[in-house]
């Protein structure tokens, strides 16, 4: 009964260590633009830790971004609750929006929560705000990023709408795009965003 119970006590102190030095190896390849991709792996991790990271290398794996269809993303204006401060702040109205849409550009952006020197709200942009995020996140919602994982794994490229980015002045605001984002960043790319400056109405601070 002694030996048994030394025995558990012994595999949970391993498999907590085992637990934590996955969560340091994600931390540290999310902050370099690698996760989990063997590119940038501490080399005083566990072998089979380097090995199941060397096989999510995304060496041969591609994201085409094309221009996003923003009548698509009306529900993030109008109902995206985290979304409405910033749109009552600048006093933006969806007029304003669907007018100015194609005066847009692309743009590169790399894991970051600025873009051009700009600050961008709810981009999640750290490995524990992403961590959080997911945690909160309702299970068709983790779902349909799993569905486009799984394509690109077995596709080898996917085509996708860029991400819209908002920006009036000096602040930013992730509008649409998180899960196609994470994707493109959990794989080591450097997604390109669907950047808008709009100006707001004349009650914009």
């Amino acid at each position: 009964m002694q030996l048994m119970l030394s025995y558990h006590v012994q595999f949970a102190a391993v498999n907590s260590r085992w637990i934590k030095s996955l969560k340091q190896l994600a931390r540290t390849a999310y902050s370099q633009n690698y996760p989990l991709t063997g590119k940038k792996i501490q080399r005083n991790s566990r072998s089979c830790v380097q090995q199941w990271a060397e096989m999510r290398s995304t060496s041969n794996l591609a994201i085409e971004w094309v221009k996003p269809d923003i009548a698509a993303e009306q529900w993030e204006f109008s109902h995206h609750p985290d979304k409405q401060g910033f749109f009552l702040r600048y006093n933006i109205d969806w007029g304003q929006i669907l007018s100015g849409f194609e005066d847009g550009r692309m743009a590169t952006y790399p894991r970051s929560d600025r873009i051009d020197g700009v600050p961008v709200a709810l981009s999640y942009s750290s490995y524990d705000d992403y961590a959080r995020y997911l945690a909160k996140a309702k299970r068709g919602y983790r779902r349909n990023y799993s569905l486009m994982e799984e394509s690109l794994q077995r596709l080898g490229t996917l085509t996708l709408p860029a991400p819209i980015i908002l920006q009036c002045g000096d602040e930013a605001l992730l509008f649409s795009g998180y899960r196609r984002l994470c994707l493109a960043w959990n794989y080591g790319m450097a997604p390109c965003v669907w950047l808008l400056s709009v100006t707001g109405g004349t009650g914009a601070e």
